[in-house]
């Protein structure tokens, strides 16, 4: 529908002005410059005006299955005559119509444990997907206002073809892990959420749970040994160590945050919140089996977490700092960085790296940072 504004706009005014500012360069520079850029000037209403349009209603990728679904209907319906050879291209763009859904859902089962590590500066949000599941483990958010749900991580979800979520994670009620998420809520079917406890005063929790109950979206209040299968992947929660009915007074909301083990048959990730190094030794102590491909370190690097004893009991491949880019804390600490780096740990940051993609492969790690792909690491 834009076109039928655009195609004008670009064939009357924005060629006719280019044109004419080639062809009088000749005479007067200065006049040519004028006409290029008014020209230039005109482009920029058209990309103004997409942005504008495009963020009314934001649509997910619809993919390359769905496309060539699209083209083969066209084709049906162009060559719907009777003659013999249009009879033959009729019966096999509706096969291909018939077995492209079925090849999708068969591919969709077959794919990979994927966990993107969201760059939403200095906050938290992870995308976990497999197949046509998907998982928001918090959506960021920021104390000046920025609504990161909204700019960053629901952008993010509908280009990776995210129309709906199974479950988000608010390990949390900070504002760097849960602002974002209200605005996943409204433009997102979610089937459930789940707290660390049942009531906090803060206002991004309550502005949470009002949406949550409006929109009939079921609440849980989850502690360790609670799990979850979904479509080939086990979720397990392993802190906090027991249900919380609400916020009391001086509570570590940090220590208290929901810590999932993630993982399917071919990738295992640890996802650990805010909990610092107290919290590290607590599940050390609490659980027997925390190994785990890949951890998401807890509360942004500082300085005493990725406690030696914690390493050799998780033994990651990669770990995963999600830090905002200058951020007033300085983190990640040094002496993390360095513990890391002691027990051989390839680390990636979403400072330095931006988003970070992992995924599995034949037994081996695919990890995206940025333009840059790492694959076959950790075989």
């Amino acid at each position: 529908l834009a076109n039928i504004i655009f195609v004008p706009w670009f064939s009357f005014v924005i060629m006719p002005f280019c044109m004419a500012g080639a062809a009088l360069s000749w005479l007067s520079a200065d006049i040519s410059q004028f006409l290029l850029s008014l020209s230039f000037d005109a482009v920029g209403i058209i990309f103004k005006t997409g942005e504008i349009f495009g963020g009314l209603y934001p649509t997910a990728c619809p993919g390359t299955v769905w496309g060539l679904m699209c083209y083969c209907g066209l084709i049906v319906a162009f060559f719907s005559s009777a003659s013999q050879l249009r009879c033959v291209i009729v019966c096999v763009s509706a096969f291909l119509i018939a077995a492209i859904p079925v090849g999708m859902h068969i591919y969709q089962h077959y794919q990979p444990l994927c966990f993107d590590f969201i760059s939403v500066g200095q906050g938290d949000s992870v995308l976990v997907t497999k197949g046509q599941r998907a998982v928001l483990i918090d959506a960021g958010g920021s104390y000046t206002g920025f609504d990161t749900g909204r700019f960053i991580v629901g952008p993010h979800l509908l280009r990776r073809g995210v129309t709906s979520l199974d479950l988000v994670v608010a390990t949390h009620s900070h504002p760097d892990h849960i602002g974002g998420i209200p605005f996943v809520l409204e433009r997102f079917p979610t089937s459930e959420i789940w707290t660390n406890m049942e009531y906090d005063w803060n206002p991004d929790f309550q502005n949470m749970i009002r949406i949550a109950h409006r929109k009939g979206i079921p609440v849980k209040n989850v502690c360790s040994g609670d799990m979850r299968h979904l479509g080939g992947m086990n979720i397990e929660v392993l802190n906090p160590r027991e249900c919380i009915s609400q916020r009391r007074k001086n509570m570590d909301l940090n220590l208290q945050s929901i810590v999932l083990m993630i993982e399917d048959s071919g990738m295992k990730g640890l996802f650990m919140g805010d909990v610092g190094g107290l919290g590290e030794i607590r599940l050390c102590r609490l659980h027997n089996d925390l190994s785990a491909d890949v951890l998401k370190v807890g509360h942004h690097g500082s300085k005493n977490v990725c406690q030696a004893m914690f390493l050799e009991r998780v033994k990651p491949k990669v770990a995963v700092i999600p830090v905002g880019h200058g951020n007033v804390f300085h983190l990640p600490n040094r002496l993390c960085l360095d513990r890391l780096t002691q027990h051989d740990i390839a680390t990636y940051r979403t400072d330095i790296n931006g988003e970070v993609t992992i995924s599995s492969r034949d037994n081996a790690l695919l990890i995206q940072s940025g333009d840059k792909v790492r694959e076959n690491l950790c075989r």
